[in-house]
């Protein structure tokens, strides 16, 4: 984790972990279900504070607005990265 801190700035954890990040996930099972049953929309994550337990957790929608879908893109590219660097640095 020193690392991950390392990469990141201003401590800032990896990609997917803080809160306000999401990504496109239109490439899971559940992504490709929701495009081919709802033509336009796209499967979002997000990373949010529990309610439950105050902690970062996943939040799962979809969407078809175009801001947030061009949000959750540029999203898909930051978290693809991390994910290829952290499985490069193991």
């Amino acid at each position: 984790m020193t690392g991950d801190l390392q990469r990141f700035p201003r401590g800032r954890g990896p990609y997917g972990t803080v809160p306000g990040d999401c990504w496109l996930s239109d490439d899971s099972e559940i992504g490709r279900r929701v495009t081919e049953d709802h033509p336009g929309a796209h499967l979002v994550v997000e990373v949010v504070i529990s309610t439950e337990d105050g902690r970062p957790t996943e939040s799962f929608y979809t969407t078809q607005d175009e801001q947030l879908v061009e949000r959750a893109r540029r999203g898909r590219k930051l978290y693809d990265s991390h994910r290829r660097w952290r499985n490069n640095a193991v």
